[in-house]
């Protein structure tokens, strides 16, 4: 990533490294997001987990 942005300063080379860097940053926002969206999953998933089984828990009682 360094040599990426050293090669950046120079302006000639510049265009070039704004056309190859577009898509890696595009593949990296996809794989936050999804990352971001498995994290939510799973965290809803467990509080659903968790609200059955404190519902279980309530009819047993009862």
């Amino acid at each position: 990533m360094t040599d990426i942005d050293e090669i950046a300063r120079d302006k000639r080379l510049a265009p070039l490294i704004h056309s190859t860097k577009k898509p890696q940053q595009s593949v990296i926002n996809r794989n936050v997001s999804y990352s971001i969206v498995s994290i939510r999953c799973r965290y809803t998933f467990y509080i659903r987990d968790h609200m059955c089984q404190h519902e279980q828990r309530e009819q047993l009682h009862l």
